[in-house]
C-alpha cells in the first residue's frame, strides 16, 4: 500500500490518543482539492477510527541477528518463526540487546512494525 494522507478533522476519534502502531480502519476517497490545485489526482484517508481488532501485538524479546542496512530477526519465544524486521524500523540494533517489537503476521511470517530498547 503507498502512503495515505489524513487530517485530524477526519478522526472519528479522540485525535490526542493517536499512537505509532495504532490500528484504525478508514475509507480511501479521491482528494479533488489536491487535484484541481496539481493536476495529479491523489486517494485520502475518511471516516477514521480505531479498529475493532488490533492488527499487531506487543512482546519483549531480543535482537538475534542484524545484516546492516537491509534487516534483522528477533526471537519469536514460544510463536514458531522468528520476526523480521527492515533495518530502517531499529538501525542501531545490538544482537543480544532485548527489546519491545510491535508485530504483524504477514504471509511470509511475523514482521515488526515498531522496536524499542528495553530500558
Amino acid at each position: 500500500m503507498d502512503d495515505v494522507f489524513f487530517h485530524g478533522r477526519d478522526c472519528q476519534f479522540d485525535w490526542d490518543s493517536i499512537g505509532v502502531g495504532m490500528t484504525v480502519e478508514f475509507t480511501l476517497v479521491e482528494d479533488t482539492q489536491h487535484a484541481r490545485k496539481t493536476g495529479n489526482a491523489r486517494e485520502v484517508a475518511k471516516y477514521i477510527t480505531v479498529a475493532s481488532v488490533e492488527l499487531t501485538r506487543r512482546i519483549e524479546t531480543h535482537v538475534l541477528n542484524m545484516i546492516p542496512e537491509k534487516y534483522g530477526l528477533l526471537k519469536n519465544e514460544g510463536h514458531g518463526a522468528n520476526i523480521l524486521f527492515p533495518a530502517y524500523v531499529f538501525p542501531d540494533a545490538i544482537v543480544g540487546e532485548r527489546v519491545v517489537a510491535h508485530v504483524m503476521p504477514t504471509p511470509r511470517g511475523p514482521k515488526a512494525v515498531r522496536i524499542e530498547r528495553l530500558t
